[in-house]
C-alpha cells in the first residue's frame, strides 16, 4: 500500500480563548493539520501552562497530542539564538534509504544533484548517442524508443528519469532562496567584525553590548526590530519577545522582510520553532525574473537538541512546499525511512502537467550532495493529445537505466493524478505586506561593510548556501533539441511516443 505523503505537512498553533481548568492554569488550544495524500484532518489538544503537556479535546485526537506531549519538553526550556537554527539546506542531510540494495539494482557512485545542476544531463539519463541522434536527426529505431523511457531492463531511464530528479531539484531552488540572508545573520554579527569596522553601529544600543546577542530572544514583552541598510536595498529583522514567544507556543521566532530601499517590500520570510519541537520557516516574495509573479516555499520539519545546536531530526518526515504563482506548485517529502517523494502540478509552455516521485537516495549532509539511487516516476500531460506515462530507473555505474521490474512501480499504482486533491486547482500566493513596513522604526541599526576583508572573510560560504540550475532536464539545450526534433526524427517508427 501507498505510504502517506505527508504526516504532518503543518503544526498550526492557534492559541484562542479558552476557559481555564484552574485559577492557575492559562489553558491554550493548539490546532494540529495532519495531511494525508491531500487530505486535511485537524486535530485539537490544550496546552499546558509551562507548554510541557497536550490534552486531547476529543478522543480521536488522543494520539496526536500525546506525541506533541512526548516532544514538547526538548525545548521548551532552552534558549534559542538565531545561529543555533539549522538551515534548510540540511533539510536531507542523513537521508539514507532504508531499503536493501542489490548489486543488481545500483551500481557506481550516482551525480549528486549539484554535479546534475551543473552539466549536461543527456547522457546521464540516457545511454551514449541517444539524445545527440535524434537532435540531428540520426536516430534509429531502438534510440527513439529510448527518449522518454527504455521498454527493456538496461535500456535509457530517458526523460521520465530526468524528470523524476528535476522534481526534486527544481523544488529546492525556491527552497534555498531565502538561505542567503539567514546564512549572513549568522555568521556576521561578530567582535571580530566589530572589531575590523566590518559592522558598525549606527544607532540603539546592543542588548548587553554584545554583537553576538543581537538575534537572541529579547526578555519581557517588547520584540526587538534590528535595521541593516545594505545599498539598493534594506532589510528589517523582528526578534519575536520571550513574552510573545511564550503565547504563541514557541522558543523562538522572526521575520525579516526586504525592502527596495524604502519604497517597497520585495520579499518576507517568517521562522519559528514551537516548544514541541516544530521547525516553520516561509517565504513569500516577488520574483526576480518578472517583477510581478509572487512565490511561496513553505518548510515544515521537527528538530532535535544536538550539542548545542539544532539539527533537523531525521526520524519524523521533513517538508517542503512551493508555489509560483498560478503556473506552479510542488510538495516535497523527505519521510523518515530516507525515501523522497514529490508531488507536482505545473502550467508552463502551454502543457499542463501531473507528476508524482518515488525515489531512494543516498546519505548527504546537504540537500546539494543528495544522490538518487532509484526511484518511480508517473505524469499526465494534459496537453492536446493528452500523453503520459510511468516508469523506474535505478544507476547503473555510468547512467540511469530503465527498470521496468524496479519494485518502487507498485507504490505508484495507488496514485491517482486525475483525483488527487493536489492536482485539482493552483492556489496563487497572496503577497501581503502588512505588517512588514519599509519605514518600519528599528530599535537597533547597524550598516554592513560588504568590502571589509574580515567581513567578506566571515560571509564567504553564504552565497553558495543557494542552489541554482534546478530545472536541468528543461534547460539541457541538447535535449531541448532532442525533444523539440522528436516527432521528425522519429514519426517514422511510429505516430505517437
Amino acid at each position: 500500500m501507498a505510504r502517506n505523503l505527508t504526516k504532518v505537512i503543518a503544526l498550526g498553533l492557534s492559541f484562542l480563548a479558552f476557559a481555564p481548568l484552574h485559577a492557575a492554569f492559562a489553558a491554550k488550544k493548539v490546532t494540529v493539520v495532519v495531511t494525508s495524500e491531500g487530505k486535511e484532518k485537524k486535530y485539537h489538544c490544550i496546552r499546558s501552562a509551562n507548554g510541557t503537556s497536550y490534552l486531547p479535546v476529543k478522543k480521536s485526537d488522543t494520539s496526536v497530542c500525546k506525541k506533541l506531549s512526548k516532544a514538547s519538553g526538548k525545548l521548551g526550556h532552552k534558549k534559542i539564538r538565531l545561529s543555533d537554527l539549522p538551515s534548510s539546506t540540511a533539510l536531507a542531510g542523513g537521508s539514507a534509504s532504508s531499503s536493501v540494495l542489490t548489486p543488481r539494482d545500483v551500481s557506481g557512485t550516482p551525480p549528486s544533484l549539484l554535479d546534475l545542476a551543473g552539466g549536461s544531463v543527456s547522457e546521464v539519463f540516457w545511454t551514449p548517442g541517444v539524445v545527440s541522434a535524434i537532435a540531428a536527426g540520426t536516430a534509429n529505431e531502438s534510440q527513439c524508443r529510448q527518449f522518454f523511457k527504455g521498454a527493456n531492463d538496461g535500456e535509457s531511464g530517458g526523460l521520465g528519469a530526468c524528470f523524476m530528479a528535476q522534481s526534486v531539484g527544481f523544488s529546492f531552488q525556491d527552497i534555498l532562496h531565502g538561505e542567503t540572508a539567514l546564512c549572513y545573520m549568522k555568521n556576521a554579527p561578530t567582535q571580530a567584525n566589530i572589531d575590523a569596522g566590518g559592522i558598525s553601529l549606527v544607532s540603539g544600543s546592543l542588548p548587553g553590548g554584545d554583537i553576538t546577542k543581537l538575534f537572541s530572544v529579547p526578555a519581557g514583552s517588547a520584540n526587538r526590530v534590528v535595521k541593516v541598510p545594505t545599498g539598493p536595498q534594506t532589510i528589517f529583522v523582528r526578534v519575536y519577545s520571550q513574552q510573545n514567544n511564550t503565547k504563541r507556543g514557541n522558543v523562538f521566532a522572526y521575520d525579516l522582510w526586504f525592502c527596495n530601499g524604502e519604497a517597497q517590500t520585495t520579499e518576507i520570510q517568517r521562522l519559528s520553532v514551537s516548544q514541541a519541537g516544530q521547525f516553520r520557516s516561509e517565504t513569500l516574495g516577488i520574483s526576480d525574473s518578472d517583477g510581478t509573479t509572487i512565490s511561496n516555499t513553505v518548510v515544515t520539519a521537527f528538530v532535535k537538541v544536538q550539542g548545542s545546536q539544532l539539527v533537523f531530526d531525521d526520524t519524523k518526515d521533513r517538508n517542503a512546499a512551493n508555489t509560483f504563482g498560478d503556473q506552479y506548485q510542488g510538495l516535497l517529502v523527505f519521510t523518515s525511512d530516507g525515501d523522497v517523494r514529490s508531488k507536482v502540478f505545473d502550467r508552463f509552455g502551454g502543457d499542463t502537467r501531473k507528476a508524482y516521485t518515488l525515489a531512494q537516495v543516498s546519505a548527504g549532509s546537504t540537500i546539494q550532495s543528495l544522490r538518487f539511487l532509484r526511484g518511480a516516476y508517473k505524469d499526465v500531460s494534459l496537453r492536446s493529445p493528452a500523453g503520459g506515462f510511468s516508469m523506474a530507473t535505478q544507476y547503473r555505474d555510468t547512467y540511469y537505466a530503465s527498470a521496468p521490474t524496479e519494485s518502487l512501480l507498485s507504490d505508484l499504482a495507488n496514485v491517482d493524478l486525475a483525483t488527487d486533491a493536489f492536482y485539482q486547482s493552483f492556489s496563487a500566493p497572496v503577497f501581503d505586506t502588512t505588517g512588514f513596513d519599509c519605514s518600519s522604526t528599528a530599535d537597533i541599526v547597524l550598516n554592513m561593510d560588504l568590502t571589509n576583508p574580515t567581513l567578506q572573510q566571515a560571509v564567504s560560504g553564504c552565497e553558495q548556501v543557494g542552489f541554482e540550475g534546478g530545472d536541468f532536464c528543461s534547460s539541457d539545450q541538447l535535449v531541448a533539441q532532442a525533444a523539440s526534433n522528436y516527432s521528425s526524427a522519429c514519426s517514422q517508427f511510429f505516430n505517437q511516443p
